[in-house]
């Protein structure tokens, strides 16, 4: 059995935060390491959440299609239930 890793709602908004570029670097050394062993989980709250902070509450917001694209870039690979994807962008017309 592999071990998977939850991650915080903080790691993901840090990828986006440019205000924060120790922080993002970091973040997004941390989401592709978890996206390549395929070990990232992540749930419903932890997306709503990112969403928020995301298009919201960052010193530089992002657009929703941002957000959008954030998802599709570090959500997509990770699982959010049992081994199932939250989604796979090759079905999803939205994503390609």
């Amino acid at each position: 059995m592999r071990g998977r890793a939850l991650i915080d709602t903080n790691v993901l908004v840090y990828a986006y935060d440019i205000s924060e570029p120790e922080k993002q670097t970091c973040a997004l050394d941390l989401l592709h390491g978890l996206a390549e062993r395929e070990t990232g989980v992540v749930s419903t709250l932890i997306m709503e959440e990112m969403f928020v902070v995301l298009t919201r509450k960052l010193s530089s917001p992002l657009s929703v299609e941002q957000a959008v694209g954030a998802f599709a870039r570090h959500i997509c690979p990770m699982v959010v239930r049992g081994d199932e994807p939250f989604c796979h962008p090759k079905a999803d017309p939205v994503l390609q």
